[in-house]
């Protein structure tokens, strides 16, 4: 696992007594703070000592910076050494010394390093020829990380990424850093066993330092025989108008699909896959059939265990309801072993689904097709007619799974709220919403083409406290 670290240099730290209790004469003798990286490089501690004369034990050590804490309780001693743990964040702060007639010595670190922290990097491989075996490997920032320190300049680090044990390429981190979001990119792998190596070369700003070790990072590359392609269709009841074949593309053309992929920042956790994937803006330029209509989630389950999401990533879907890779390809591809898969489909407000069958899948894209009413899918009722089009159930707002129109976390206030909550009226325009169910750009509470219409009208139309539950286990 990856691990990065504010730099940390070891010096003394001369201690500022702030108040002392004259009766108990408490004074500060000092002390220091350092960094040590750990075994190999792999882990790092900001380690710092304190130590007072004078007072009545036992005494309490307490830490009052970003993080407060008790440092240590009932002591004798009169000093202390702290191992701060990894992920801790460190900031000026106080530690306080208070004995057992409640005496106090403060004393307070002057302002260093921001950050104390060390941030693993996450890993995923996705095709971009199934076919061919060609894949690449993004890097991202662990996920509550701290420090996010893929943001910053890169160019004080050396990487050397090596295949089968042979150097493969070499530079720097800035050379292959990406931003918005912030990301790793290696294109091109073949089969093979990798391994991402750094070391930190010049002075980073701001202050970023990594603790060397060998190998950083280590992955596997599949072959073509490791990796199946589907070619998937699906249709979002939302976006499809009244007597259509195609869905609207009315978030494209008002310039309000997102670059990066939705999905992560609404909560969904993807197995496999690196968050924040994103695409060039030339992919919204397309118009037609093949014009973008929004971002969906494609999943692999388990064919035995189908609750069990083996592999997951974002992808595209088209006005014809055919679901494009974030590469650009035609197909959506996984690095996966030839097998049987469930395949499950998710949107941000239309509930998702499943197909009720294993799906034999090989490097050789296979149609599986939602809009086809001869595909079975899991559970009752899982898609709608909409006209003569299957489609996903619109009206999912909260995204909680459950389609409901009263109650509590109903999907019918929050559209109401996001238009206002006082003049029903009233519109939001410019916005990519979940609010937005039929996906126009227009969030609208009454009136024609309105959002909340819909809710009802799926769980039944007529009453009111209905639902209607995903199809997914």
């Amino acid at each position: 696992m990856n691990l990065f670290r504010i730099l940390g240099v070891s010096f003394l730290l001369t201690f500022q007594t702030i108040e002392a209790c004259a009766q108990c004469n408490m004074t500060s003798n000092g002390g220091s703070w350092w960094f040590t990286c750990g075994t190999n490089g792999t882990s790092g501690y900001l380690n710092e000592s304190a130590s007072w004369s004078g007072g009545t034990p036992p005494f309490t050590v307490q830490w009052l910076g970003s993080q407060p804490q008790t440092v240590f309780t009932n002591s004798a001693t009169t000093s202390f050494f702290w191992p701060s743990a990894p992920q801790v964040m460190i900031v000026t702060g106080p530690v306080v010394v208070t004995d057992a007639m409640q005496c106090q010595v403060s004393i307070t670190y002057p302002q260093h390093a921001a950050l104390m922290t060390l941030t693993a990097l996450q890993a995923s491989v996705a095709a971009t020829d199934c076919a061919g075996g060609v894949f690449a490997a993004t890097f991202v920032d662990a996920p509550g990380a701290i420090y996010q320190v893929l943001s910053a300049d890169l160019s004080c680090i050396s990487y050397t990424l090596r295949k089968n044990g042979s150097v493969l390429q070499t530079g720097t981190l800035n050379m292959v850093q990406f931003t918005n979001p912030a990301r790793l990119f290696f294109p091109g792998l073949t089969n093979g066993s990798y391994s991402l190596e750094m070391l930190q070369t010049g002075v980073c700003n701001p202050n970023t330092a990594y603790c060397p070790s060998f190998t950083v990072m280590s992955f596997s590359v599949p072959g073509p025989g490791d990796c199946i392609a589907l070619n998937l269709r699906t249709a979002l009841q939302g976006a499809l108008p009244s007597g259509s074949t195609v869905m609207n593309d009315g978030l494209r053309t008002a310039g309000l699909l997102p670059l990066t992929e939705p999905y992560s920042a609404l909560g969904y956790t993807y197995t496999g896959s690196s968050p924040g994937v994103i695409v060039p803006a030339s992919f919204y330029t397309t118009t037609g059939n093949d014009a973008i209509v929004d971002w969906v989630v494609v999943e692999l389950r388990s064919p035995a265990a189908p609750y069990a999401v083996l592999h997951s990533k974002p992808a595209l879907l088209q006005r014809d309801g055919d679901i494009t890779d974030t590469d650009g390809d035609g197909h959506v591809s996984f690095p996966q072993p030839n097998g049987s898969y469930r395949i499950a489909l998710r949107h941000r407000n239309h509930l998702g689904l499943m197909t009720g069958f294993s799906v034999q899948a090989n490097a050789n894209p296979v149609l599986v097709d939602f809009k086809n009413s001869a595909l079975s899918t899991y559970g009752s009722n899982a898609r709608a007619w909409t006209g003569a089009v299957l489609c996903q159930w619109s009206g999912d707002v909260t995204g909680n799974g459950t389609i409901a129109y009263t109650g509590a976390g109903n999907d019918r206030d929050p559209i109401l709220i996001a238009i206002g909550g006082n003049v029903p009226t009233a519109t939001l325009t410019g916005q990519y919403r979940q609010e937005d169910v039929n996906l126009d750009g227009l969030v609208k509470y009454v009136g024609a083409n309105n959002d909340r219409d819909p809710i009802l009208s799926n769980i039944g139309g007529t009453t009111p406290t209905n639902t209607r539950t995903q199809q997914l286990p």
